[in-house]
């Protein structure tokens, strides 16, 4: 009887000794957010923000304008529709050139407020540009301080900010709020919502954090 218990134990053992060999050959691990996590081994690991915002393309349908600025019309009188791509490859120079991007590659985890290369291409020259070789000078700070208000030292999901008005400080140490349009987040509100930055689309996941497209810059 003592052996038969012992034999079947030790099937009992093998068997899932088998599964746990096979759940990790069908698995392994990305870090999402800033955690590391268990996927399929078919998922594709985010790349962390800055080289999400280098690659990312958001494809969008619009109305297709003539050169004079009309909506070109099919032959049944219709609005024609193209494709666009909305890139964000500015956003992450700006990154870059404020140091930012160095100090999100030493750890942690981030939340990027991010505008589109259209947006940004809109935005005074003058103020999207440093001096080149003073590091200290007030426009190169100035910079600093704006890009930094775009980005915040930890993880806020859609899920995370709920439905209630708040405020975050970003890694520049500026008060960052939030408030409610209806059903839209708003972002650096002034004196009411509306004069805020409304939010594009949310939880564009990297390793070290996410990214949220806003519509304008959080310059106020």
């Amino acid at each position: 009887m003592k052996e038969w218990m012992t034999l079947a134990t030790a099937l009992v053992l093998l068997m899932f000794s088998n599964q746990a060999i096979a759940q990790t050959e069908q698995s392994k691990t990305c870090v999402i957010m800033g955690k590391e996590q268990a996927v399929s081994k078919d998922t594709t690991c985010p790349p962390d923000i800055l080289k999400e915002l280098q690659t990312l393309r958001i494809e969008k349908k619009i109305v297709k304008m003539t050169a004079s600025g009309e909506p070109e019309l099919d032959a049944e009188g219709k609005p024609m529709m193209e494709t666009k791509l909305d890139t964000f490859t500015a956003m992450a120079k700006l990154l870059v050139d404020t140091k930012i991007a160095d100090t999100m590659s030493k750890g942690g985890a981030y939340t990027v407020w991010a505008l589109d290369d259209e947006t940004l291409s809109k935005a005074p020259p003058e103020l999207l540009q440093k001096q080149s070789g003073e590091e200290d000078s007030a426009a190169t700070k100035r910079l600093y301080l704006l890009v930094a208000k775009h980005v915040l030292p930890k993880v806020n999901t859609r899920q995370s900010i709920g439905n209630s008005n708040g405020s975050w400080v970003t890694v520049g140490g500026q008060e960052l709020r939030y408030n409610f349009l209806g059903q839209n987040v708003v972002i650096d509100e002034r004196v009411n919502a509306s004069l805020g930055q409304k939010v594009k689309q949310f939880d564009i996941v990297a390793s070290n954090g996410v990214i949220h497209w806003v519509d304008g810059l959080l310059d106020n």
